[in-house]
């Protein structure tokens, strides 16, 4: 008995280490990327003398985008250091080994209807004023600056640095000690939360659902990061598809709802196939 309770012990402790782990390389991106918008101000501060708290606020979000590469850029190259001076294995998070180049038009998909039923359901549910003042806050550099550095903060490197962070990182962390099912979970409670208000934590939490099991189901980050990128780049259509009423967003709800499902089938039936094939190859399958 006392044996079996030391293990138990002993395994709590190793999960704990490892949620903190994860804990601890989130909370590096984060300040990292609130580092580069606190440089980005002092910077224009500095080179606008003259100009108001209110001016330069306003400066700051027209190039937030611009901040954002850098932040994220910045995060990258720290955590591809750190990781070469532990001499820790790149590798198993770029690996493509189980994935299949059919699961591309795949990935967009979801991601691209899984956006677009995430704003149909969210406009449906009556969240408070507050809540909804906070999610236009923090988004309301779209659209201030230049499309070009937004469109490719947005689409491109956000989706590769955050899931490099999320499930390349903080989700192999805890998924080592933890299991798949609580790895899921925290990881995507994390996602949500890292994105700043309600809204955010409700749409980006289901989101984190459907990027750790996309990067469970083929052990490659390039895959989340395809839906991530398409989930983003589907925002420039929400506001064109949404007009026209409730009748028009639940209509548009349920399409995306079923091409969402289609999706995650052809996802689940590629994935597995192409898993059977490789370990056919491999010799690890069975006769």
């Amino acid at each position: 008995m006392g044996k079996a309770s030391k293990t138990e012990s002993n395994n709590a402790v190793r999960q704990m280490t490892a949620v903190l782990s994860a804990l601890a390389v989130l909370f590096f991106y984060i300040v990292v990327l609130g580092a580069s918008s606190i440089a980005s101000a002092a910077i224009l501060s500095a080179t606008h003398p003259e100009a108001s708290a209110d001016e330069i606020k306003e400066m700051a979000t027209s190039c937030a985008a611009v901040t954002g590469i850098v932040g994220n850029v910045a995060a990258l190259a720290l955590l591809t250091a750190a990781i070469l001076i532990m001499k820790r294995k790149i590798a198993p998070t770029l690996s493509m080994k189980r994935f299949s180049p059919l699961l591309v038009p795949v990935c967009i998909v979801i991601g691209a209807s899984f956006n677009l039923f995430s704003e149909c359901a969210l406009s449906l549910i009556p969240f408070s004023k507050s809540a909804i003042d906070s999610y236009k806050e923090i988004y309301s550099y779209l659209g201030q600056g230049s499309l070009v550095p937004e469109v490719i903060s947005i689409v491109f490197v956000t989706p590769v640095v955050e899931e490099i962070f999320f499930r390349g990182c903080a989700y192999r962390l805890m998924r080592r000690r933890c299991g798949v099912v609580l790895s899921v979970i925290l990881s995507s409670l994390l996602f949500g939360a890292a994105h700043g208000n309600l809204l955010s934590l409700v749409y980006a939490t289901a989101l984190g659902v459907v990027l750790a099991l996309s990067f469970e189901a083929t052990g490659s980050v390039f895959v989340p990061i395809l839906i991530h990128s398409a989930f983003n780049a589907a925002s420039y259509l929400a506001d064109a598809l949404m007009g026209g009423g409730n009748a028009n967003v639940i209509v548009i709800a349920l399409v995306t709802a079923a091409l969402c499902a289609a999706g995650a089938a052809a996802f689940y039936i590629i994935s597995k196939k192409y898993k059977n094939n490789s370990q056919s190859h491999d010799g690890t399958g069975t006769e």
